[in-house]
Order: C-alpha cells, then sequence, then structure tokens
C-alpha cells in the first residue's frame, strides 16, 4: 500500500515557488519602473504582469518602497564582487580601471543581464529622483566613488594621502 500524497508542499518546494515568485516581481518591477517611473507604476500592475497576487509585494519586500529598493539595489550589488579589489594599491591605473569597468560590462564588452531596464531606470531617477534611490546611492554608489577618488590620486601626480578634492571627485 502506497501513502497518500502529502497535501503540504515540502519546504524545500515552497522555499523554491517563493524564490521563483520573488524573482518575477523583481523582472516585471524592473521592467514597469524603468517605463513609468517609481509614481506611475502600480504594485497592483506588478504583481499582474509577474502572474501574482498583490499580496506577494507585501510578503517578500514589505511595501513598494521595499519593492523599488529591491530593484536598484540588484544590478549594484551583483556588480560589488566583479569591482572587489579594484583598488589595490599593487595594481596600475589600467589595471584598477579594468578591473572596475569589467563591473558594469562583461569581458567581451557588452553589457549585463538587465542593464537596459536598470540604465533607464537610473536615467530616470536623474529627472525624476526618489528618497529611495538616495538612499541606495548613499548605500551602494557612495562607496564605490569614494574608493575611485582615493585610486585616481595615486596615479595622476597627487598626494595619495590628501583627502581627494573638488577636482578628483568631478573626475571620478
Amino acid at each position: 500500500m502506497t501513502a497518500a500524497p502529502s497535501s503540504k508542499a515540502s519546504p524545500e518546494l515552497a522555499a523554491d515557488r517563493g524564490e521563483r515568485a520573488r524573482t518575477r516581481l523583481l523582472s516585471e518591477a524592473s521592467r514597469i519602473f524603468s517605463e513609468k517611473g517609481y509614481a506611475k507604476a502600480s504594485t497592483r500592475e506588478i504583481c499582474e504582469a509577474a502572474g501574482l497576487n498583490p499580496a506577494a509585494i507585501h510578503y517578500h519586500f514589505g511595501d513598494k518602497d521595499g519593492l523599488y529598493r529591491a530593484v536598484l539595489s540588484a544590478p549594484i550589488e551583483g556588480m560589488a564582487a566583479q569591482l572587489a579589489g579594484f583598488d589595490d594599491p599593487a595594481l596600475t591605473l589600467a589595471e584598477s580601471l579594468h578591473r572596475l569597468l569589467r563591473g558594469f560590462v562583461g569581458e567581451d564588452g557588452t553589457s549585463f543581464p538587465g542593464a537596459d531596464d536598470g540604465v533607464r531606470l537610473f536615467l530616470r531617477e536623474m529627472i525624476e529622483p526618489t528618497p529611495v534611490f538616495a538612499v541606495a546611492a548613499a548605500q551602494h554608489i557612495r562607496p564605490v566613488h569614494e574608493a575611485i577618488a582615493r585610486v585616481l590620486p595615486r596615479h595622476i601626480g597627487l598626494h595619495p594621502a590628501s583627502e581627494p578634492d573638488e577636482d578628483v571627485h568631478r573626475l571620478v
């Protein structure tokens, strides 16, 4: 005699299903936010596009701000590993720049997956800034900017121990 199938999914199956739902939400949110902007994108529209219940955003991200924060952070966090070590003092300027730029484009010179939506989203933030982006920029973009501002003086003849000035920050 065989046991009847359980009506409850295994924890692994539920976790996998949850991760797929989260991934669909991020993908559709990235597309819709980049097309319409934060203010004009609705959570209902995002959930419909992802084929999910509107409560899915609350479950996975808390609210629209949390979803938007995750959409903004995903490409930045994805590049972080690629950027690791670009500011090593032992590297030449060319080696530092190569490691830095490798985080933005692949080794073959093509952009990373999802780059089009990400670029559109960041450009939209320039003309329609949101408080969520300001927080994401402070957490993820500013540290990279500061690291580049420490690398450049070593290679352009400025005293490396001095604090980067306004001209160095503009160069970055």
